[in-house]
């Protein structure tokens, strides 16, 4: 895996959904893997830490924010950024932030600007700290 590009794990159910991010996020110059569900989602988290993970709320079994806890009590995702995505209001997008996500962005969006603004803003640090440790012998991704 290249460490300089940004490594962003998509979790929603829909594959339109899914198609959509998977392609906005590669056109900012983003890596991608792909989820449909969350614990498929929490499989490849820890597997492959990401550097960024875009939750869908609404799914079914594990809903995003029954992911999110997961991830928050796993030492090995509890620090990585996690955006949670969803069709409900802003109210509920207070809930996902007290519940330990880093952004919330509103699904059906027009501004996919706002989206990449954030995964930008989230990753960078990130990205520098796996570009440093890259460069020292025995040093692997957190």
């Amino acid at each position: 895996m290249n460490h300089a590009v940004p490594h962003v794990l998509i979790v929603d159910d829909h594959p339109d959904m899914l198609g959509v991010l998977d392609q906005l996020m590669k056109s900012a110059g983003y890596e991608t893997e792909l989820a449909n569900s969350g614990v498929d989602a929490l499989e490849r988290a820890h597997t492959d830490t990401p550097d960024l993970i875009l939750l869908d709320w609404m799914m079914p079994g594990m809903d995003g924010l029954q992911v999110l806890a997961h991830l928050r009590a796993a030492p090995m995702t509890a620090k990585t950024p996690v955006v949670v995505i969803s069709a409900k209001g802003p109210e509920e997008g207070n809930k996902a932030i007290r519940a330990g996500a880093t952004a919330y962005w509103p699904k059906g969006s027009v501004d996919a600007e706002e989206l990449i603004r954030i995964a930008d803003v989230v990753t960078s640090n990130r990205v520098h700290g796996k570009i440093l440790r890259a460069d020292i012998p025995g040093k692997q991704r957190p």
